[in-house]
């Protein structure tokens, strides 16, 4: 789904998952995913990145979110971003 956020204040990804060891990996890179350039979440767990002092800027360089699942099954996820097009 497309949004047009320039800045992002709030970010929040939850891993839906009971399974023990069903990690996720959020914000791993495009070009590299892989545990290294990412938050591990756990099953049953989220991962919450606020910046209500200068909010997180959205340009062409950084305009993608990853997910990485190495759990060879498909993983339910939620992920809830509050931003503004300003």
């Amino acid at each position: 789904v497309s949004f047009a956020f320039e800045k992002l204040r709030v970010m929040r990804f939850v891993n839906k998952s009971t399974t023990a060891n069903q990690y996720l990996y959020f914000g791993a890179s495009e070009a590299n995913p892989s545990e290294a350039f990412a938050i591990a979440v756990a099953p049953g767990s989220e991962a919450l990145l606020i910046n209500h002092l200068d909010s997180y800027l959205v340009n062409s360089t950084n305009n993608l979110l990853t997910t990485y699942n190495p759990n060879g099954v498909a993983v339910t996820y939620e992920l809830y971003l509050i931003g503004s097009p300003v």
